[in-house]
């Protein structure tokens, strides 16, 4: 990599003669008022940034066009290739580039000498190691912001901090958000409060208990965040996820695989989960397309209720089960095991012994106000059927809210819900990566910004402390509650990225360099494969969110939105895939370079192209398109043939 500078980077853009008159001001002389006019583009103008980006934007549409892959952020830059020989050629060009333009280069921030490590807009890029960091100056800076802020209001008996103080701490905190992530939300709630609380912004706050604990936190940990970076490539793949639900009289959750089956909108329907529901004695079935099921063993599981001591599991050797998938030719045995559960409920002097096998089953302890439902593992098992990927069963949890629960907010419920479930499950969920589901949209909200009441910001520093005591990274996405409110949810949201290729087109590809097996940009109603992945959950999505997805040994089908065409080339080349991805000819597009050689021609492991016509290409969706609602396309569409797998 390779950063450079532009030195006074608007007083490169002159203003139009007959338009100075609106750019002057006066300043007093001597007591004289004189009128001064800009012949340059001045700082501080509203339009000044964009007008800027544009004029740069030429050049970088030119660097792209010939392979060079360089990257402007007003007048600071960034660029870089695969090789050191290439890196070099590259820094050359664009600094050549930038001269013969008449540009003035800051020459003492510029570093045209490639390297693996590079410092830009403040960021620590270490390509040795993969990672993002902050840099050193802006922690020290912090941690001196920190340390003062913290004596200022620490000296005043009555805590009081000038607002400017704490805002420009909390400034400088939410600006770690690309390396250190939602945390910064969260753990700056409090002190978000003090600041609101203020008269004017000449006026001093009082900096409140739970704000000086946020002051500390940062002064302890801002280091040790900052120490484990933020990886530069590609998304972690989800290993397993958490279904959670919560009711006026109690709650649940599971634990399942991030599979094709459990993305289901938390239900039964349409694969059957391990256990079958209340009331069925079924023990399992499954649809046409599962090739196999690999299910975890676990010892035991701790199902408690609020105050009980402890939850002890005996394991009983069960019996075989015949089970066959419906049009599968597969038959294999299940084993399921009995369990023994001896269960104490808070203020309850008695035991109760109950043998559940292999599912669930109502437990209601004598002198207790507590039951609920406690639904254990089964031990491992091989299932064969027809088509689909690994599945590995959950685990469901119920439990009843005690009186005064049970009239909390919803959002509560909802938060308590999934610690619980979480919690009861650390032994499977510690070190992994985890995606919890949940049907209330404020528990995303909570999760990623901390909640605007106490008692739910409480919940969710709960929460996060569970998972960073196990290792748990935990992500959190929403999905409708039943199936019957999906369309009424769906029907808020406006997706502009919703177009796709005419079904003759695609057709037409597939037989060329098909059959695909998996859609990894659709929705319900224009996937062209029966497998694929959407944007948010929509029925018969296998995943929400593909770059969480392994595309290997697949025959990916991607159109995906010109936006994030780039990180698409990299997870192909991430997991050394095979597809068809359909992109516009945009040469100004980051993505030209990566699918060029610079010399006229495409990339190595560009196969095959098929351009597409211009006109009867695209399948306009049912939101706002823009260029690609068109009928008409005012640019040519490609259709590249990729192979990353290696010989």
């Amino acid at each position: 990599m390779f950063t450079f500078d532009l030195k006074g980077a608007y007083h490169h853009i002159d203003i139009f003669a007959e338009h100075t008159t609106y750019l002057g001001f006066s300043w007093i002389v001597d007591g004289d008022v004189k009128y001064y006019v800009y012949n340059s583009l001045a700082f501080g103008i509203s339009s000044a940034g964009h007008i800027f980006t544009k004029v740069l934007r030429v050049l970088i549409r030119h660097w792209r066009s010939l392979g060079f892959k360089v990257i402007m952020f007003l007048d600071d830059g960034i660029g870089g290739d695969n090789s050191f020989d290439k890196a070099v050629q590259t820094s050359y060009y664009v600094r050549q580039t930038l001269l013969d333009t008449g540009f003035l280069l800051a020459e003492d921030k510029c570093i045209w000498k490639p390297n693996l490590h590079a410092i830009w807009l403040g960021h620590k890029l270490d390509f040795c190691l993969d990672r993002l960091y902050i840099t050193e100056e802006r922690i020290c800076r912090l941690e001196i912001a920190i340390k003062s802020a913290l004596f200022q209001s620490l000296k005043d008996d009555s805590c009081l901090l000038h607002v400017r103080v704490l805002a420009g701490v909390v400034g400088q905190i939410v600006s770690l958000k690309s390396v250190l992530g939602s945390v910064v939300c969260r753990m700056t709630r409090y002190m978000y409060k003090c600041i609101l609380s203020r008269a004017s912004w000449k006026a001093r706050v009082m900096v409140s208990l739970e704000a000086a604990k946020e002051l500390q936190f940062w002064l302890d940990n801002v280091r040790s965040l900052n120490s484990e970076g933020k990886s530069l490539s590609q998304e972690k793949a989800v290993d397993l996820c958490v279904f959670t639900d919560a009711s006026s009289v109690g709650y649940g959750g599971y634990v399942s695989s991030n599979r094709a089956e459990i993305i289901s909108g938390g239900r039964i329907s349409p694969i059957d989960l391990m256990y079958a529901a209340p009331g069925q004695e079924q023990v399992n079935s499954f649809v046409p397309g599962v090739e196999y099921l690999d299910m975890i063993t676990l010892e035991q599981v701790n199902a408690l209720t609020p105050g009980s001591e402890y939850v002890h599991l005996d394991n009983i050797r069960g019996e075989h089960v015949n089970m066959v998938a419906p049009g599968s030719e597969h038959v294999s045995k299940v084993a399921l095991t009995d369990k023994l559960v001896n269960t104490v409920a808070p203020g309850s002097e008695h035991m109760s012994k109950v043998v559940l096998k292999g599912g669930q089953v109502n437990t209601v302890v004598s002198g207790s106000e507590h039951s609920g439902k406690v639904a254990l593992r089964c031990e491992m098992v091989n299932t064969m059927a027809s088509g689909s990927e690994h599945i590995v069963t959950g685990t469901q949890v119920y439990g009843s809210w005690t009186e005064q629960e049970s009239v909390a907010s919803s959002t509560w419920r909802e938060l308590e819900a999934a610690y619980r479930v979480i919690k009861s499950n650390v032994v499977i969920l510690q070190n992994k990566n985890v995606m919890l589901y949940s049907d209330n949209k404020n528990v995303l909200y909570n999760f990623h910004s901390g909640g605007n009441v106490d008692e739910l910001h409480c919940k969710c520093l709960d929460v996060h402390r569970i998972c960073s005591l196990y290792n748990i990274n935990l992500s959190v996405i929403w999905i409708p509650r039943k199936d019957n409110t999906i369309a009424d949810q769906l029907s808020r949201y406006q997706d502009c990225d919703d177009w796709s290729i005419q079904e003759s087109i695609f057709s037409l590809l597939d037989v060329k360099w098909g059959p695909h097996t998996i859609d990894r940009f659709a929705t319900h109603y224009n996937n062209k494969c029966a497998r694929f992945n959407s944007k948010w959950w929509v029925p018969g999505t296998e995943a929400v969110n593909c770059f969480t997805q392994s595309w290997s040994c697949f025959n990916n089908w991607l159109v995906p939105p010109p936006q994030v065409s780039v990180k698409c080339f990299k997870k192909m080349e991430h997991d050394e895939c095979v597809g068809t991805l359909v992109v516009p000819e945009w040469e100004s597009a980051a993505f030209w370079p990566l699918i060029t050689d610079g010399k006229g021609g495409y990339s190595k492991n560009v196969k095959d192209v098929y351009i597409l016509p211009q006109t009867g290409v695209i399948n306009p969706g049912r939101g706002n398109n823009g260029l690609f609602g068109n009928e008409h396309l005012p640019f040519r569409m490609l259709a590249l043939r990729f192979d990353w797998r290696t010989k």
